[in-house]
């Protein structure tokens, strides 16, 4: 009890979504942490191809995890580009 008081509320994140679960969260974490692993040679850019198929496919009606693919897809993009 002592430690709810300290810490506070629990805080509150909505990424543009009513809530936030953390299962999602860890789900899409756990899946860039595959595909990472899986990418040929670590490369960025296939990474990325990965992750924006895995979001279409496989995430379609999880709005969070999907959003969070994407924006690992799009860093992936990013950092291949550089």
């Amino acid at each position: 009890m002592e430690n709810e008081t300290l810490m506070g509320p629990e805080p509150h994140y909505t990424l543009g979504l009513r809530e936030v679960e953390i299962d999602a969260v860890l789900d899409a974490c756990d899946l860039v942490g595959r595909v990472l692993q899986a990418a040929p040679g670590n490369n960025a850019r296939a990474a990325a191809r990965l992750l924006a198929e895995a979001s279409r496919a496989e995430h379609r009606d999880a709005p969070l995890t999907r959003s969070i693919l994407v924006q690992v897809a799009r860093a992936l993009q990013r950092r291949a580009l550089q």
